[in-house]
């Protein structure tokens, strides 16, 4: 992960401590805001009051929020961040004590990225960490309770399909390439998959991403087969 920005709402300083510490030790570089506060979360998302200042207080890249907070909740700060145009992609992390149900379920319905329960050891919060650096965000759901798991596109949650269209992501960077007979860089099809809505979350991971689906593409020995232009253009080709 590049130097960008972690915003984490969480109340507990020490709770705060550790993720700091599982940063380091997981060697992400990400600088780490922390709204102890509802109030706060939004504050610092609206660049508002000592948070106007964009360059003391970038933009996150992530958000990490837990449930359990003074007089807004977690839950409700995710809904406010869906009804701002400017975050509708903005990856957010439920990471919480709470694993009812019923929250997974409201956080699914309201646009969380993952939900995670807070490991019990700083190992397993360092592994986590390490999750979110490769832009893994995995669902954890207790039992059948929750429900229909959400499908997403080749296990990729950068990624989400529709839910009666479950096409593979390598299906789909082939399939736009074919509409594009001169090729694509990996940039290019980043942005049609982030202006179509396909995608979510920061460019330059999505990029890493699809650039890592094309060299599977180009090594494939099946239908789906894409070459490299010198110019790092890729094309797609039919027939194997």
């Amino acid at each position: 992960m590049t130097t960008d920005t972690i915003l984490l709402t969480e109340d507990d300083p020490t709770d705060a401590l550790l993720l700091r510490r599982a940063l380091d030790a997981a060697g992400v570089a990400s600088r780490l805001e922390v709204a102890s506060t509802g109030e706060e979360a939004i504050a610092y998302l609206s660049g508002e009051g000592r948070y106007a200042d964009r360059d003391l207080h970038p933009l996150p890249s992530l958000v990490l929020l837990d449930i359990r907070l003074p007089r807004m909740s977690g839950l409700e700060i995710l809904e406010w961040i869906r009804q701002q145009a400017q975050f509708k992609r903005l990856p957010v992390i439920m990471l919480t004590s709470s694993g009812q149900a019923a929250n997974i379920r409201h956080a699914r319905d309201a646009g969380a990225s993952a939900y995670h329960e807070k490991p019990a050891g700083p190992e397993g919060l360092v592994e986590l960490v390490r999750s979110f650096n490769r832009s893994s965000y995995i669902w954890t759901d207790p039992v059948e309770a929750v429900g229909p798991p959400r499908r997403w596109s080749a296990g990729d949650q950068m990624f989400p399909s529709a839910a009666d269209q479950p096409i593979s992501l390598k299906s789909k960077i082939h399939r736009l390439l074919t509409r594009h007979p001169a090729g694509l860089t990996a940039e290019s099809v980043a942005d049609e998959f982030l202006q179509r809505g396909l995608a979510v979350g920061d460019r330059e991971l999505v990029t890493a991403r699809i650039e890592e689906v094309l060299n599977e593409l180009e090594l494939a020995r099946s239908h789906r087969k894409v070459v490299r232009a010198p110019d790092g253009r890729y094309r797609a080709i039919g027939g194997w």
